[in-house]
């Protein structure tokens, strides 16, 4: 989608409620302007197959505080910026998934306080703790599958007292 249709290319759509963007190979980044018109009753989206997008632009989904579902699978983000997912306070379910995710930043998800689902399964993770998790009072399932590398250190489940599902699988090697 190219910067200059992005600005309004759902501005008509202001009662849109689910939003499914998949396979759009010229998607490189989810910014604030590819959402504009949509924050007044937008509650759902997936990005979904779309291997060009490396980033969430710092405030790309702040308008968005109507959103409960964000689903970005297929995707090649590297980091998850304490900024990436601002604004979201009305999200239950985040799915970062199969997108190469290597690093979460510490806060990243801190003012998510009603996310109860949390799936980052099938990315590159390598560390799992409390000033990662810090903040998800409401978290009642994590899953972390297919993440080889995953250390999980200083006790990040001390304060989740609402979680019920914790999930961490990796891929057997048979040979």
């Amino acid at each position: 989608i190219a910067a200059a249709a992005k600005c309004s290319l759902f501005s008509p759509l202001r009662r849109l409620k689910t939003l499914s963007l998949n396979r759009i190979a010229h998607l490189s980044s989810l910014d604030s302007t590819l959402f504009e018109g949509l924050e007044y009753g937008l509650e759902e989206l997936d990005v979904i197959d779309c291997k060009n997008v490396t980033s969430v632009v710092s405030g790309a989904f702040a308008a968005l505080t109507k959103l409960k579902s964000l689903c970005i699978i297929e995707a090649r983000i590297d980091t998850l910026h304490t900024s990436s997912f601002t604004g979201l306070t009305s999200l239950s379910t985040l799915r970062v998934e199969s997108s190469e995710v290597q690093k979460i930043e510490v806060a990243a998800f801190a003012h998510l306080k009603r996310l109860k689902h949390l799936g980052l399964s099938s990315n590159r993770l390598s560390l799992l703790n409390r000033a990662i998790l810090g903040g998800l009072v409401s978290l009642e399932q994590l899953n972390c599958d297919h993440n080889e590398s995953l250390v999980v250190e200083d006790d990040p489940f001390e304060y989740l007292k609402n979680l019920r599902t914790f999930s961490r699988t990796a891929t057997l090697d048979l040979e």
